[in-house]
């Protein structure tokens, strides 16, 4: 059988900074969907391994604000600062991570070993500084992908609490890159790391350190994207899933 594992842990953040870069403009909206550099990134700084993972956010209650902080905008070539700068930022957020899980991963994200973490803090997006992206993240379950099953296209036939899942044909509700580079070394088709096939790609960039000071943009795959893969990381399934645990 060939499947695709995952370690899905909830996640429970105050406050997230998950701001969108647009040039010249004094207003940094935040954006409603995990990229995978700052998932992988948030993990990377807490452990020192790189996971390939994968975020969601669940559908905000209607009394779950936004607020504005004002910051100050710097310029990364000499440093110096700029004009003022406020940005968005997501309150009370809620959702969940998931890591493609195999025998490589560190003993702390192995479920079998007494060394395994089931709970555990990062800090996810930006201003950290100013007290935001402390994240916590506790353990659920273990999902198994299997990608020998016929896929599905109809949400009411998922089972979202079964431990082995089907494919699933939807649209894609985070942003992975089609490759990356760690160590000098490229890594192709990170979506199939995740059991994604691209049907229909929504192209866009994510940033890919190659050093402490120093990387390159990536072309990546973002939502809007038309798959098959993990019904978890799509739209669908996300709604699904979160009125499924209410």
């Amino acid at each position: 059988m060939s499947t695709v594992s995952f370690l899905e842990y909830n996640f429970f953040a105050d406050a997230l900074c998950l701001g969108e870069r647009i040039k010249g403009a004094r207003l940094r909206p935040t954006s409603r969907i995990i990229r995978y550099s700052q998932i992988v990134g948030a993990l990377r700084a807490e452990f020192g391994f790189e996971f390939d993972s994968a975020g969601v956010i669940d559908e905000p209650p209607s009394d779950s604000p936004t607020v504005l902080l004002p910051s100050t905008l710097t310029q990364r070539v000499d440093e110096s600062a700029s004009a003022p700068l406020q940005v968005e930022v997501l309150t009370d957020v809620r959702g969940r991570i998931y890591i493609v899980h195999d025998e490589t991963l560190p003993q702390q994200f192995q479920p079998e070993s007494h060394q395994f973490l089931p709970a555990f803090h990062i800090l996810l997006g930006a201003l950290s500084h100013r007290g935001m992206g402390r994240t916590q993240l506790t353990f659920c379950r273990t999902i198994e992908l299997d990608l020998d099953r016929p896929y599905e296209r109809d949400p009411a036939e998922m089972d979202i609490y079964a431990p082995v899942q089907p494919p699933f044909e939807g649209t894609l509700y985070t942003r992975i890159p089609l490759q990356k580079t760690v160590n000098g070394k490229t890594y192709h088709d990170i979506p199939g790391r995740f059991g994604i096939k691209v049907n229909v790609p929504f192209y866009g960039y994510l940033f890919n350190p190659l050093t402490e000071e120093d990387g390159e943009y990536v072309l990546s795959i973002y939502e809007k994207s038309k798959i098959i893969g993990p019904f978890f990381l799509t739209e669908e399934g996300k709604n699904s899933c979160v009125r499924g645990k209410n």
